[in-house]
């Protein structure tokens, strides 16, 4: 396969900001000039698009207590469980001012190469406060594959 760094034919996103993914790496965004861009890293496949995020605010968690319903309790999360397929890039906190990278490369990874994208459970400690709402928010704001199957957080829950 032929690896290149210089991507031509992007005329229709002249001045624009893209984000580019190459050979399953992610590469610093390029501002397009005269139709192209030159890649950081010679890539043989490269993806080219606007970055964007992707967020998921999952609804009021009724979690339950030892005595009934936890609805007029205040709540904390202090781990979530996620059940990821094919994914490499994550975020998660208890609002999008305050989220916290979810780690997927290891040390077994090879540095200069993408690691493989991720599919099984995740679990992560969190620290978010007592509160009534107890958000959970999960941000994917690379180029990269990401799917969510499930979310199984634990909480505590508390009376006033």
């Amino acid at each position: 396969r032929k690896r290149v760094t210089t991507i031509s034919g992007l005329w229709h996103l002249a001045g624009q900001t893209v984000s580019i993914l190459g050979d399953g790496a992610v590469q610093p965004n390029k501002t397009v000039s005269s139709g192209s861009i030159t890649l950081a890293t010679a890539a043989a496949t490269v993806q080219i698009g606007f970055s964007y995020n992707s967020d998921l605010k999952l609804l009021r968690i009724e979690a339950g207590a030892s005595d009934g319903t936890a609805l007029a309790k205040t709540r904390r999360t202090h781990r979530v469980g996620i059940l990821m397929h094919r994914t490499l890039d994550m975020k998660i906190g208890p609002s999008f001012d305050d989220l916290t990278t979810i780690t997927f490369r290891t040390a077994a990874d090879r540095m200069g190469h993408a690691p493989e994208l991720y599919s099984g459970i995740i679990s992560e400690n969190v620290s978010f406060d007592y509160d009534f709402e107890n958000s959970i928010c999960i941000r994917q704001d690379q180029p990269l594959l990401g799917a969510i199957l499930a979310i199984a957080p634990q909480m505590v829950t508390q009376d006033r």
